[in-house]
């Protein structure tokens, strides 16, 4: 496939999951929307490790080999997050006993609620962080690693994930 076609199929994915997210968190709460993000999540995991490629790109090859927590958590924020968001997460710090701290300055499902009215963001970020929160969830589930994952939005926009394996 071009490599113009695979970018093109990739907005595609992109904007389809922006818009299915605008419609999801005007009529669902919560909880649904994190259950929602724990399905996608787990699907999207588990097409990646069984060797599939995102919608529309190349072929990654051999599924990656994950034995520790700390493999799962950099493949779900490199891999994952990249298949979903367009790109990886920025930043994965551990204390390397079983908690990380993510960091994600644009998250799609956070960076769109901005861009609406102060109290439409206000309204709805919560919802946004609860889809994202529950791609995590789900991401690690499909992986192997059992989690408990938080969430919290930054002035800037952005999100931040604290990530406790059990």
């Amino acid at each position: 496939m071009a490599t113009g076609s695979t970018t093109s199929m990739k907005n595609v994915s992109i904007t389809t999951l922006e818009y299915l997210l605008n419609e999801h968190c005007v009529r669902h709460s919560e909880a649904e929307l994190h259950a929602l993000g724990i399905a996608v999540g787990t699907k999207a995991a588990l097409r990646l490790l069984e060797g599939g490629a995102p919608q529309g790109g190349p072929p990654h090859g051999d599924p990656p080999v994950l034995r520790t927590p700390l493999e799962c958590v950099k493949f779900v924020c490199r891999d994952v997050w990249a298949a979903l968001e367009g790109r990886a997460m920025d930043s994965l710090r551990t204390n390397h006993a079983g908690t990380f701290l993510l960091r994600d300055a644009g998250a799609l499902c956070y960076r769109r609620c901005w861009a609406g009215a102060p109290e439409e963001t206000l309204g709805s970020s919560g919802r946004f962080l609860a889809f994202s929160g529950g791609v995590l969830v789900g991401a690690l589930a499909a992986t192997g690693v059992a989690a408990k994952v938080e969430v919290a939005g930054t002035e800037t926009g952005g999100a931040e994930y604290t990530v406790e394996v059990a």
